[in-house]
């Protein structure tokens, strides 16, 4: 564990930065944050809403390669996963990106995304997806959490219980 921001903005949700003990230049990072349905298309199924995630994360890769003009770049297709662990089903949507800095190394990227209750998790890797598969494996059953807030509830036009507010 390397450092955790918790955003100003809700929406945003938190972060935890964690980097190998041995490798501080590989680093894995942990989102958790609030999923908030498009007003338009209020009703879409779980993996639409993961994919459009995914597809927003692409589509900013793709804006950094441009910018930067980076040459040979392949961002994978977001691909389903399906994991079993410590006995619990895991459903999620990943994607890998390599290229190459400017002396020819190659540089990783793998991005997975799981949805909770109402907050997506998000991994972010700097290195290729089959190192960071089996630490996001053994990452998943212990991340837990926390129940939509009130204020989310209210931003999605949900009732919310205010037996327990003074």
């Amino acid at each position: 564990f390397y450092d955790m921001q918790l955003y100003h903005d809700p929406l945003q949700g938190a972060v935890a930065r964690y980097t190998h003990p041995e490798y501080p230049r590989d680093v894995l990072d942990v989102f958790v944050y609030p999923v908030f349905n498009d007003a338009v298309n209020p009703v879409v199924t779980a993996e639409q809403q993961l994919s459009s995630e995914l597809q927003k994360e692409i589509d900013d890769v793709e804006l950094i390669v441009a910018s930067r003009e980076i040459k040979d770049v392949a961002i994978s297709d977001i691909q389903a996963i399906d994991w079993q662990v410590d006995k619990r089903q895991y459903h999620g949507l990943y994607f890998d990106v390599v290229a190459a800095d400017e002396d020819g190394e190659p540089m990783f990227t793998t991005t997975y995304l799981f949805q909770s209750k109402d907050k997506f998790i998000k991994f972010s890797a700097n290195f290729p997806g089959r190192v960071a598969d089996q630490m996001v494996k053994g990452a998943l059953p212990y991340i837990e959490v926390p129940d939509p807030s009130p204020l989310m509830k209210s931003l999605r036009g949900e009732a919310t219980d205010t037996s327990n507010e003074s």
